[in-house]
């Protein structure tokens, strides 16, 4: 591929994207899984959908973010 600059263009910086690892986990162990689960990195301002997939007896109580209850929708 090759780009053709003209002698009026113009020098944009491209700005630094900052990744955020996002860790998810469950609780008892062995009560279900999550998705995605552990550490996943992401650039800042992504979207993530986070899914509760409980095994047969147990159910999604709460979700925590920063320590903080959040509530129980599931995703």
């Amino acid at each position: 591929m090759s780009v053709t600059v003209s002698a009026n263009a113009q020098l944009v910086s491209a700005k630094s994207l900052t990744p955020y690892t996002l860790s998810v986990s469950s609780t008892p162990v062995g009560g279900g899984t999550t998705s995605p689960s552990g550490a996943n990195s992401y650039l800042a301002g992504a979207t993530v959908q986070v899914t509760a997939k409980p095994v047969s007896g147990y159910c999604l109580s709460y979700w925590l973010l920063d320590g903080v209850n959040v509530g129980n929708s599931n995703p």
